[in-house]
């Protein structure tokens, strides 16, 4: 049996073929996860399951010195910025 073939027969026994599984199983949710389209999947798979609640955010007054209001934002989004009170767009 030559070096190679050693080196490849470990991935055929049943701890290389878990580690394999494992490995593939850890890319697929890194490729999931890592894409606004597979986390916003996520979350609403979630949602639907009970362990997810989306929440609407917010949005408050920003005030200059004496007290008017410049603009709209929301508490989870600064760069959302409304001239009217309202929901946040994201």
């Amino acid at each position: 049996m030559s070096k190679d073939t050693k080196r490849l027969s470990w991935f055929r026994t049943r701890k290389g073929i878990v580690l394999l599984a494992l490995f593939g199983v850890a890319i697929t949710v890194a490729g999931v996860l890592g894409s606004d389209a597979g986390r916003i999947r996520v979350l609403q798979l979630a949602e639907k399951v009970g362990l997810y609640q989306e929440t609407e955010h917010e949005q408050v007054a920003v005030r200059d010195e004496e007290g008017n209001i410049l603009y709209w934002t929301c508490t989870m989004h600064p760069a959302v910025r409304a001239a009217e009170p309202g929901k946040c767009p994201l």
